[in-house]
């Protein structure tokens, strides 16, 4: 079969995994039943969780770009005009949008929308009157780029003729549980050898989706350009990203759908779908701009990919490199968690690694929360968002708020960077206690210092470790306290995350802060007997230090006890 023939449109053909709310089973679904239906799912369920924020944020892309310039009921905003196919352009009054008058219109359309439960007719007329921008086929491909534009773009010796070809990645390679590139083998892949290179069409458009935000640098082919164009990775590879999880996919969707930006100004949305084609697109990219509007973050691609469908038994795709903008303070981007550059002193999206596999996301609780009111680092834009539908009104203020962290960790490779481990956690508190607004008692202050003891008593456990592995001789002491150190943020983990979800702004924050340290408290002396309970002869009989001491397990016991009652504000025995 020639796949040039088929067809397949992600608004009317079913590619988006959700999970059901009331059967609990899987669903394919298009984007029409998406947004027509999006209370009766859980959330969405595709083969990776970091694949479903890049369809996730696809699909705000498109929430985004609608609610930002028509209202619940399709009327568009005063200041602009509506054209054909749902675009828009500015009027004579979008010159005069000064102070707030236009953040109160469209706050006042997500506040109708998320009181009514489900989203408005016009995001439902705007995919039906621009499906051929959402085609996978077709002389205007979704996410791609025909042969011609291809040949066009990249650099003269990359092009693709019938004697050479460069620049190819297989299937295995778009489907980023296997990764697996020509020169190395994934040796723990999901699929046999003789499966590695088959994907469906839906499969193909969600690897296609995640790829664009998830690429490596393995690429050789590059776009031409005047300045040297270096491979990037996929943005949201940068970034640590954070989002808001609700109860349903429409909360979900409600919570992150950030109608307000970091600028007072009012900018246009800009999908990378809508742009005039896609020479546009790249010469826009060439300038390292990064962009003023959010669809046009969430749709960056990093990838110029033409796909020859002309043999549906080894298709083939080809990848090259495009131009990634300026991060440095690229506030737009609403998930990003940030550190300061200190060589310019502006801000960064933070990138974590593989030695941070350990690390809880409450661990850094003070990269997403203000920790006092003194606190000038810039925290993620959809925590600030959440705080402006609170200030709002828009939400409870007692309401639980769920931050989830999604994060693909590549392999520390420069020249290839590929996926080696995804990380999914949550920090979960009361929306007050977050934004907590009083001045004496500030509740994410105390939270922060509690942190900081709690860790503290996780180093004062890695020396121990260290120590007990020297009275040992084990071959690697390190090691042996790492894993000491690991076991006990096992144990505490779910007992730290349920204690901050049961804090309030009513609490007593003393009595609370004893609650935590009574529970902790019960879980080292459980876990120092667990130790105890595996010790041996010479444990006791110990060794001599450099002053003729003696020192064994309970010696070193002692030491860390004295440590661990410092750190629970207590007095030192």
């Amino acid at each position: 079969m020639v796949m040039s023939k088929m067809k397949f449109n992600l608004v009317e053909d079913p590619w988006i995994k959700v999970l059901d709310k009331k059967t609990t089973e899987i669903k394919k679904l298009t984007l029409i039943e998406v947004f027509t239906n999006t209370s009766r799912y859980s959330r969405l369920s595709g083969e990776m969780s970091s694949q479903d924020l890049a369809v996730m944020r696809f699909l705000l892309a498109i929430l985004t770009t609608v609610y930002l310039r028509f209202d619940m009921d399709g009327n568009a905003y005063p200041w602009l005009d509506k054209k054909e196919n749902f675009f828009v352009e500015p009027n004579k009054e979008f010159e005069k949008l000064r102070g707030n008058k236009w953040k109160k219109d469209i706050l006042l359309t997500w506040k109708k929308l998320y009181d009514q439960g489900q989203f408005s007719d016009v995001v439902v007329q705007y995919l039906k009157e621009n499906k051929e921008l959402f085609d996978i086929f077709g002389s205007n491909p979704f996410y791609q780029v025909t042969k011609e534009e291809y040949n066009k773009l990249v650099e003269d010796k990359k092009r693709l003729t019938d004697k050479k070809q460069p620049g190819s990645v297989s299937l295995k390679q778009i489907n980023r549980r296997i990764s697996e590139s020509g020169n190395s083998q994934a040796i723990f892949s999901p699929r046999t050898e003789s499966t590695k290179n088959e994907l469906s069409l839906d499969e193909l458009v969600r690897w296609l989706i995640m790829y664009q935000n998830y690429a490596g640098t393995t690429d050789k082919s590059k776009i031409k350009d005047k300045e040297k164009v270096s491979v990037s990775a996929g943005w949201l590879y940068k970034i640590n990203p954070v989002y808001l999880d609700g109860n349903d996919l429409f909360e979900t969707l409600m919570l992150n759908l950030v109608l307000l930006g970091n600028d007072k100004d009012f900018y246009l949305p800009k999908p990378m779908w809508e742009w005039k084609n896609v020479e546009e697109y790249v010469d826009s990219l060439r300038t390292r701009i990064c962009p003023k509007n959010i669809p046009e973050i969430y749709t960056n691609l990093s990838r110029l990919i033409y796909i020859d469908w002309n043999d549906s038994k080894h298709l083939k795709i080809y990848s090259a490199g495009l131009p990634m903008f300026n991060a440095l303070n690229a506030f737009i981007e609403p998930m990003a968690t940030w550190k300061i550059d200190k060589k310019s002193g502006g801000y960064l999206p933070i990138r974590r690694g593989l030695n941070t596999l350990g690390k809880e996301m409450w661990q850094n609780f003070g990269l997403y929360v203000k920790i006092n009111q003194n606190d000038s680092d810039h925290k993620p834009g959809i925590v600030k968002w959440a705080n402006e539908l609170k200030r709002n009104g828009f939400l409870e203020r007692d309401e639980i708020l769920s931050m989830k962290m999604v994060d693909l960790i590549d392999d520390g490779n420069a020249s290839s960077q590929m996926p080696a481990a995804e990380i999914v956690d949550d920090l979960t508190l009361n929306l007050d206690v977050i934004f907590d607004d009083s001045d004496k008692f500030y509740w994410p202050e105390r939270i922060e210092q509690v942190i900081q003891d709690t860790q503290a008593i996780g180093n004062d456990i890695y020396y121990l470790g260290k120590d007990i592995g020297n009275l040992r001789k084990v071959a690697n002491p390190q090691e042996y306290a790492d894993k000491l150190r690991g076991n006990f943020y096992l144990r505490i983990n779910i007992p730290f995350k349920k204690w901050l979800t049961s804090l309030s702004i009513e609490d007593d924050r003393d009595e609370k802060i004893i609650v935590w340290r009574t529970k902790l408290e019960k879980i080292i002396e459980e876990y120092e007997g667990n130790i105890l309970s595996n010790i041996s002869k010479k444990d006791i009989i110990g060794i001599k230090d450099g002053d003729g001491n003696i020192i064994n397990i309970f010696t070193e016991f002692n030491k860390f006890k004295n440590k661990v009652y410092k750190h629970l504000k207590k007095e030192a025995l």
